[in-house]
């Protein structure tokens, strides 16, 4: 089934452009591969936003080409994994605020965990995205660094953390 799916892709790379399905979060498409994505000539992106435990699914059954996910979660020995870089996590508060209520992204309690000297949060959303407009309606909250450039008059404090990031690709195919 696998060497099959390769000559379709051989197929079409001859009939269009390269294309390739990828994976990851929702903060990392919209702040990390967006960016880039223009200069990436002949490919074309599918980028789809996916936890982790659905990025190894459908990397198993081959519905993505890869994914992009943390180092530190635990995947399948099946699957190949390269780091690519480190994203690293910030306290942004508006500017000028003493202390502003907090919102955290529900998927992220180890961050949560940091900001106990904060206060309690008041809101709390799903993703990054989520947590950046609601620091932009006045609220604080943890967010990579790299959504900075989206954060017009708000503060970003020291980094709390950093996680490292991996292409990740079953291995099996990679070598069809």
């Amino acid at each position: 089934r696998d060497f099959e799916r390769g000559l379709d892709d051989v197929r079409r790379e001859e009939a269009g452009p390269f294309s390739l399905s990828i994976g990851a979060g929702d903060s990392v498409i919209r702040w990390l591969l967006v960016p880039v994505a223009r200069a990436l000539t002949g490919v074309r992106l599918e980028a789809s936003a996916r936890s982790t435990d659905e990025i190894v699914e459908e990397l198993r059954a081959g519905t993505l080409d890869v994914g992009i996910v943390r180092m530190a979660d635990a995947l399948p020995d099946e699957l190949r994994t390269a780091r690519i870089g480190t994203i690293e996590y910030a306290l942004f508060a508006p500017r000028g605020e003493r202390k502003p209520p907090l919102a955290v992204a529900t998927g992220e309690p180890a961050l949560t965990a940091l900001l106990e000297s904060e206060g309690p949060a008041v809101l709390y959303v799903e993703t990054f995205p989520q947590v950046a407009s609601a620091v932009r309606s006045g609220f604080s909250g943890v967010l990579p660094t790299i959504a900075r450039a989206e954060l017009e008059g708000v503060t970003r404090g020291p980094v709390l953390t950093a996680s490292a990031l991996a292409l990740a690709s079953r291995a099996r195919l990679d070598d069809v």
